[in-house]
Parts: C-alpha cells; structure tokens; sequence
C-alpha cells in the first residue's frame, strides 16, 4: 500500500458510521434486520452485532455445549452472509437475562461496546416482544446504556435509538417516528442468513410466512418491492 493510499483508508477508518445492534438470541439480528444490516454494510458502514444469549434452550433434549456451538457458528456464518464487521457472542444464560439484569446489569457491558464504537445509529429489541423476556431485558439494558452514552454528548453528535420486533405486532411504539429501510437489493440475502439458522427449522416454518408478510406490506409503505420498519425511540 502506498503512502497516499494508506492516508486515505485512515481518513476512511476514521469517519466510517457504525451502526451496532443488540440482539437475545443467534437469528434475531437477521429476523428482525436481517435486509438493513446488509444494505448498510454494502453502503461502507461498519456494522457490530452483539448476542446476548447462545439460545441453548432451543434444544433442551440436547447437550448444552452441542446446541451453543451449533447456534454460533450458525450465528458466523449468517453474520458473514450479511456482511457483518464484527461480531459479539456474550453466552449469558438463554432464559433468564431479566433475572440477570436485576443481579449484574448488562447494560454496563452494552454501554463499553457504544462507548467503544461511538456509534451513530443503535438497533435492539422492541418492547413490544413481551413474550420473550429476554428480548425486553436486551431491550430495557439497551436504552439504559443508550441515555447514559447520548447524555454525554453535545445535541449535534447525539446517536438514534431504533427498535425492530421479531414475533410481535407494533402495538406501544406507535406513536414514535418511524424508518422504513428499503431492502429490495439485499431481501434475498436477508432470506439466506436466516436459512443458516438450519437449528431453528421449526420456528422459522412458523416465522417465515410473518417475514414476507412484513417485508411487503413494509415494502408498500415505501413505494418500494421489500423494506424493513423500526420505531425511533430516542
């Protein structure tokens, strides 16, 4: 790399948007935004996943240490269609994050991670998904970190704060400001990441029929084929 070269991949290291989302379990980041991560990626923007949780209680018949190993590297594979940078496996206890909160709050990792990264937009859970308590402990710990962080900024640099759900309809958001991302040109990769998932071949024969659903009727509002739709919440 020559010296000129080299100058202008620091120039763009340095101003390089990231955009981090927070996540339960391995597949929710491609459920739930799945189509906006890869259009972002393909746009330059550093895209960091955090997973909370190794999602073992999908397979409670099988050995944990199968079912963890499994989940990440289907969780790897996914993450690479998509065009992930980075990519955070925490391992905290599929089950029981909102027990977890109460007695060492993960917040205070989630808040290293954005202090690290500086992000400019954050993605994480709806409260709206109530019937998995994890994703309202991903969700509450998210927004926690997410004051303590923009409270230290000057009203210029202050970050988004969006949400997305995977099961759940928009019900307690409504009210907030909305963004429909198109993802017409990465709909198909969002379909393969999902696909990884190969463990999970029960619940997304559930799901799958809720993503196209959402994907058009989304796409609609855009004027567009496909889009994904989050809620602004800060």
């Amino acid at each position: 790399m020559t010296k000129k070269s080299e100058r202008q991949h620091q120039t763009k290291s340095a101003t390089q948007e990231t955009y981090l989302f927070f996540c339960a379990h391995p597949d929710d980041e491609a459920i739930g935004a799945g189509g906006t991560i890869a259009k972002y990626a393909q746009e330059g923007k550093k895209i960091v996943v955090v997973i909370c949780t190794s999602g073992e209680n999908s397979h409670p018949w099988k050995k944990r240490n199968v079912v963890i190993r499994q989940r990440k590297k289907e969780a790897d594979i996914s993450a690479k269609i998509l065009g992930v940078t980075k990519l955070y496996h925490w391992d905290y206890p599929d089950g029981s994050l909102l027990k977890q909160i109460k007695e060492k709050p993960i917040s205070n990792e989630i808040l290293k991670v954005i202090k690290k990264y500086k992000p400019t937009k954050v993605f994480t859970h709806s409260r709206d998904d109530a019937v998995y308590p994890d994703h309202i402990a991903v969700h509450k710990s998210t927004v926690q970190a997410f004051d303590t962080y923009n409270a230290s900024l000057a009203e210029t640099k202050k970050a988004e704060l969006f949400t997305f759900n995977i099961w759940a309809l928009s019900i307690l958001n409504r009210n907030k400001p909305q963004l429909h991302v198109d993802i017409s040109t990465t709909f198909e990769l969002k379909k393969k990441a999902i696909a990884c998932f190969k463990s999970q071949g029960v619940a997304l024969m559930q799901l799958w029929p809720t993503i196209f659903y959402k994907a058009i009727v989304n796409g609609f509002r855009r004027d567009t084929k496909y889009a994904e739709h989050f809620f602004k919440i800060r």
